[in-house]
């Protein structure tokens, strides 16, 4: 895939934790990929750094717009970690039944 700007990636893998502490690392992970296909020449939506700091917000109001968001987007990137995740998981078969391109990292 060529890297272009009008291309938007969207990055998934596992978000939730038990361990707050392992949460936050989820979250710096998913950034530090992010980061990696902005440099790359993508624009890139994180959704890990998009709610990092919401609450309030039940975890299929999270899923139903992270959904929303991935049907905008050109190319799904599956972070090593996404079958430890049932979001990840249901954002690659939304993706794979959509004919969203996956990039596995």
């Amino acid at each position: 895939m060529i890297p272009s700007r009008k291309t938007v990636v969207y990055i998934s893998g596992k978000y939730t934790d038990t361990d707050k502490e392992k949460e936050g690392s989820n979250i710096i992970k998913a950034a530090l990929v992010a980061k990696k296909y902005w440099r790359k020449g993508f624009t890139v939506i994180c959704p890990h750094t998009n709610t990092m700091y919401v609450s309030g917000v039940d975890y299929e109001g999270f899923m139903a717009g992270d959904i929303e968001i991935l049907s905008r987007c050109d190319v799904i990137v599956m972070m090593t970690n996404w079958k430890e995740s049932k979001g990840a998981i249901r954002e690659y078969n939304y993706a794979v039944k959509h004919n969203i391109p996956v990039i596995f990292e």
